[in-house]
């Protein structure tokens, strides 16, 4: 009998170590959209003071790092078919790429010399959405998107544009020569 209540106090505590583990590391302010579509989630944490950092993929899961600045923090989410699975906060540096992308002093040891990186963080497109097309894609252009691909299905036409500067990888969705929709897209280098 004594092993017994030993084995499940044993499994108790082990329980609420791991529960109180994953609460204390889940993002509360994005908590709310968990199990939400992951192309609505996307435009939820831009205006919850998120940036998009990097996805990573793998088998079944897909894993996407945002940065807040204003809160210096990194989460990551992880999406399983479409849906936002979870999303819990990480170490600051899971998001260096994002945090060291902006204008700043580094050290180019090639020329032996400080440089200054001249990176913008982010270029807002969302007040193109509704915009004729074609003054659209120049104004994507004047802001310093590349065009990398253009292709036209029954009417739709989606386009992949790449700014250098700021490494966004974007896709323009356009109905009847109008931006019906713009979203972060992972098709800039394939």
């Amino acid at each position: 009998m004594k092993t017994n209540i030993t084995g499940s106090l044993f499994f108790f505590f082990l329980f609420t170590a791991i529960n109180f583990t994953n609460a204390q590391d889940t993002a509360y302010d994005l908590k709310d959209l968990i199990d939400s579509r992951m192309s609505s989630v996307e435009r939820a944490f831009e205006d919850r003071g998120y940036m998009h950092v990097k996805t990573e993929k793998t088998y079944d899961d897909v894993y996407s790092y945002w940065w807040n600045e204003r809160h210096k923090k990194c989460v990551i989410a992880r999406v399983y078919d479409g849906r936002l699975e979870s999303v819990v906060k990480t170490r600051s540096s899971d998001c260096e790429e994002y945090r060291y992308s902006r204008h700043e002093n580094y050290y180019d040891p090639y020329n032996d010399v400080r440089k200054e990186r001249n990176y913008r963080s982010h270029v807002n497109v969302r007040d193109l959405i509704g915009m004729d097309a074609i003054e659209a894609y120049e104004e994507l252009m004047s802001r310093g998107f590349d065009k990398r691909k253009k292709k036209t299905y029954g009417g739709t036409t989606y386009g992949v544009w790449y700014n250098p500067q700021t490494h966004q990888c974007i896709k323009t969705i356009s109905k009847d020569r109008r931006i019906s929709d713009i979203i972060k897209s992972t098709h800039c280098f394939n």
